[in-house]
């Protein structure tokens, strides 16, 4: 019996400052692919956005969000703030099951 783990559905690469930098973004999770029908994607995340919190605690690595994930049950609400366009944004995602 597997345990189902919450799932949002992205992947993500992790900026660090140097390569935030250099590409004008800032420290977080660049989000580099969404998985169709997915809780991000229904949430309104948007390939490009950057990550930088989850649950109000900042985060700059997939280990650190799949982390604060993980604390959660599938169905839970969970809220991440990005930065899109240099503008910060709050999502609500709705955490979904593992497909």
């Amino acid at each position: 019996n597997k345990v189902k783990r919450p799932y949002m559905g992205i992947s993500g690469i992790d900026l660090d400052e140097k390569t935030a930098n250099a590409n004008n973004l800032v420290v977080g999770i660049y989000v580099k692919s969404i998985d169709e029908f997915s809780a991000a994607e229904k949430s309104g995340l948007k390939i490009g956005d950057v990550i930088i919190q989850a649950d109000g605690k900042n985060v700059s690595t997939m280990d650190e969000l799949n982390e604060i994930k993980n604390t959660h049950q599938i169905g839970d609400e969970m809220k991440i703030k990005v930065n899109r366009d240099g503008q910060e944004k709050e999502l609500t995602i709705t955490l979904g099951e593992q497909p």
